[in-house]
């Protein structure tokens, strides 16, 4: 790499951050719908009209700035979305442009650019002096042909699993909200849930499951590998250490409330998610599914922030259908999730390849 294929990152993108509006959480509550609202790291809620379209970089400004190995939190993101004032958004001159630099950035240091010793912050005016790697244009582009390859196949694998999951929910919906099941008999009894198959009935959520809460980990336990450790939005990080090893089902106690997440391996869960583990395994699919038609918001009982316990969820109310019903559901789902966990495990090879190759690609290791 020549000093003359460095440049200031300032002279290279647009920064478009002035038309970036944050919400509050009741704003957000008010204008719910389908368009992500990004934060600084990733997806925090879904709104009702998006403020930017097409293809974006988005930088940590403040909270999620910097990684441990010192490069940038960043976020490549298409399509129509929200933007809060915790990501700084920049575009390339083209699209090729915004993904080469998405990569060009993802290999370079900033810890120089970043202030704050409680609250990390990245300011503007610092992010425009960092010095990005910025070659030819051939070059830009066959480093965006190579990355963006295994980037393509990554997210075609995040649709086809979208799809899959889709599958599996519609058929939920057949069975166990329409009672269009195999062998239904058309014979219903009234309930306290309304109409239910004969053979069916209501239970509470304590009958089907047992509900704790996960444990918290000190910054310190917290290590570059080993075991995920998951918190309401997902994975926040990894230890030495697993909480349990079941499948069970995860759901924000605190401050996220709603998000679903299924898991089947050694993991450590943090004390701001309650655990769903089902009492028959066979119940597993079904109850996450279930879970999805709650509505946590009436379940809230924090003031300052989100909040729900492990006795209000129990005693939800839940239909109970037949056990050879749930069977067959339950095969069925697991089909379609064991396509889902191979394309995830393709995934984190992909990740790694792709990882692997970025900074020789940067360095010239590998010649283009």
């Amino acid at each position: 790499m020549s000093f003359k294929e460095v440049t200031s990152l300032g002279s290279v993108v647009k920064c478009l951050d002035s038309k970036r509006i944050p919400l509050s959480n009741k704003e957000r509550e008010s204008k719910q719908g389908h368009y992500p609202y990004y934060g600084a790291a990733g997806i925090i809620d879904y709104v009702n009209e998006p403020i930017f379209s097409g293809l974006y970089l988005l930088m940590g400004e403040d909270g999620s700035v910097i990684k441990e190995d010192g490069t940038p939190v960043l976020q490549l993101v298409s399509g129509e979305f929200w933007v809060n004032n915790h990501a700084h958004a920049l575009q390339g001159e083209t699209d090729l442009e915004t993904r080469f630099l998405y990569y060009a950035l993802g290999n370079t240091n900033i810890q120089g650019f970043v202030t704050g010793a409680v609250q990390p912050k990245l300011n503007q005016a610092n992010m425009n002096k960092i010095p990005v790697y910025f070659p030819g244009k051939s070059i830009r582009k066959r480093i965006v042909e190579i990355l963006g390859s295994l980037d393509d196949k990554i997210e075609l694998n995040r649709q086809t699993n979208a799809t899959l999951e889709a599958i599996a929910q519609a058929i939920f919906k057949e069975w166990f909200v329409d009672f269009n099941y195999p062998g239904a008999t058309g014979e219903m009894v009234e309930s306290e849930l309304g109409l239910i198959p004969t053979e069916w009935s209501v239970d509470n959520l304590s009958g089907l499951a047992a509900v704790s809460s996960g444990k918290g980990l000190k910054r310190s336990e917290f290590t570059t590998e080993g075991y995920p450790v998951l918190g309401a939005n997902g994975q926040i990080g990894f230890s030495h250490h697993y909480l349990l090893e079941d499948e069970v089902i995860l759901t924000g106690r605190v401050g996220t409330l709603g998000t679903l997440q299924l898991i089947n391996n050694k993991a450590w869960i943090s004390d701001n998610v309650l655990i769903i583990k089902p009492k028959n395994p066979f119940y597993y699919h079904y109850l996450y599914f279930w879970l999805k038609t709650v509505d946590f918001k009436n379940l809230n009982r924090g003031s300052t922030q989100p909040l729900i316990t492990k006795t209000d969820l129990l005693h939800l109310s839940i239909l109970q259908p037949e056990l050879n019903i749930l069977i067959d559901y339950d095969r069925m789902c697991r089909g379609l999730f064991n396509l889902i966990e191979n394309h995830n495990n393709e995934n984190i090879s992909l990740s790694e390849i792709r990882d692997q190759l970025l900074p020789k690609l940067m360095s010239k290791a590998i010649e283009l």
